[in-house]
């Protein structure tokens, strides 16, 4: 087991804090500014909501192929004009080791492959809808929460996805403002190694260490990619930075906002078939073939009676069952779940009944979404967005900060330093040198090499 940093997420949480802490720290230290940690603050949803904090996803006609895939069988995309900066990159390696300015024996920064790009985020959205849809019927089978029809479903299941959308979402437009949406989802980001998300001792070793490293993180500055702090092998595409800016602009974008409208999509407009597809998936997924009930005689007795639950065949049975109105009103509750947690029952009832007397006013179900997303987009800060992890992140150090040792010597906290300066600039604050955030044993000592 390393002393300083994770191999693993098996270590014990407080360990683990530690170390991840003094591994995001002694990256800083060395690296540029174009090394970003894009687990916290307003890069958290990089890439996959606009200005006005709506939902974006890429239009896949966008897309381009990247050079030398790891595996010739998988290609490899990126956004356009990305693949383009990248493509060109690549040469600049081969250059290099060519002349032998690097390296030629790095495994992973000597020639620049592919393992891993874009991803769409309708496949992300469906894999993680299935795993939680059979979570949702485990739950109905080991609570025995029996309905016969769709109408009882949906009262058993809203309260469920009230309490679970907080934290993992249920819609699609939802799904892409979450962190559980991928960043490679956006056609932005590059993997150029397929290793450990979690084995930060494997990034040392393979990246911080490698003779290349300045190399890498320098060459990537100057062509406008940011490297992923915590997964240094991911590079993104810095939207921002003159080398992107100027690329783009042959594909026709003119800055962000003009990249967000010619290159992205909005996803919030709501295909009611598919949404009751979904629906009925998990009304049989959760429907038992039938079930015991107590029935009242006359006689003032009481009877066992079998329940069959109703058989719905096709989305539209569905819809037709409880009214198309019905259907979007549900729609409408859960995306407040997701996204207004915070607002009382009569606050989301006032908000539904606005909405639904809208659309109905507009006649059509695009009018629901446009002016719903409206309401829900004017605040943003709730579970899983990026004021709230910023947030999260924030209490969480302070409250390590209220653990640290006794000691108020700070001659051996180099690294944590860093990260101490790091959470005041967040907070706004001027670093002054506050202490520091990890235990005085995790550190090596001053003039002690700590690879030795």
């Amino acid at each position: 087991m390393s002393k300083y940093f994770a191999p693993n997420n098996k270590e014990s949480a407080k360990d683990l804090f530690q170390k991840r802490l003094y591994y995001w720290a002694y990256v800083r230290d060395k690296s540029l500014q174009n090394v970003v940690d894009f687990s916290t603050g307003e890069k958290v949803l990089y890439g996959r909501v606009g200005r006005s904090m709506q939902p974006i996803t890429l239009k896949k006609g966008a897309l381009k192929s990247l050079k030398i895939p790891a595996r010739p069988t998988e290609p490899q995309r990126a956004l356009n004009f990305v693949a383009d900066i990248f493509n060109d990159m690549l040469r600049q390696f081969e250059k290099k080791a060519t002349l032998s300015k690097i390296a030629t024996n790095d495994p992973y920064l000597s020639k620049l492959v592919v393992h891993r790009s874009y991803v769409s985020p309708e496949k992300l959205f469906f894999d993680h809808q299935e795993k939680y849809m059979n979570q949702i019927a485990k739950l109905f089978q080991s609570q025995k929460m029996y309905f016969s029809n769709f109408e009882e479903f949906l009262t058993l299941l809203t309260p469920i996805l009230q309490s679970s959308c907080k934290t993992s979402r249920f819609t699609y437009p939802g799904f892409v403002k979450s962190i559980q949406c991928s960043i490679m989802s956006t056609g932005l980001a590059i993997e150029i190694a397929d290793l450990d998300y979690a084995n930060d001792e494997e990034k040392v070793e393979q990246f911080l260490r490698s003779k290349n490293w300045d190399f890498y993180i320098n060459t990537c500055n100057s062509y406008g990619f940011m490297v992923d702090l915590n997964i240094p092998w991911r590079i993104v595409a810095d939207l921002e930075s003159d080398a992107m800016r100027e690329i783009a602009e042959r594909y026709g974008y003119y800055g962000v906002d003009s990249l967000f409208k010619k290159a992205y999509g909005n996803p919030n407009a709501i295909d009611i078939d598919g949404f009751a597809r979904t629906l009925l998936a998990l009304y049989n997924l959760c429907k038992v073939y039938s079930y015991d009930e107590l029935e009242d005689c006359t006689d003032g007795t009481t009877r066992v009676k079998k329940i069959y639950p109703q058989q719905y065949n096709t989305s539209r049975e569905i819809v037709n069952s409880i009214g198309v109105w019905r259907v979007l009103r549900f729609y409408t509750y859960l995306r407040l779940f997701e996204e207004k947690p915070e607002l009382s029952t009569s606050q989301m009832d006032e908000i539904a009944a606005e909405v639904i007397s809208h659309a109905q006013a507009n006649g059509t179900p695009l009018a629901l979404c446009i002016y719903l997303e409206g309401i829900i987009n004017k605040e943003f800060d709730k579970v899983g967005s990026v004021r709230y992890i910023k947030k999260v992140n924030e209490v969480r150090e302070e409250i390590e900060l209220m653990r640290k040792e006794d000691t108020t010597d700070t001659s051996n906290y180099r690294y944590a330093d860093i990260a101490r300066k790091q959470q005041l600039d967040w907070e706004g604050k001027p670093a002054d040198g506050e202490p520091n955030l990890l235990p005085e044993d995790l550190l090596p000592e001053e003039e002690k090499p700590i690879w030795d």
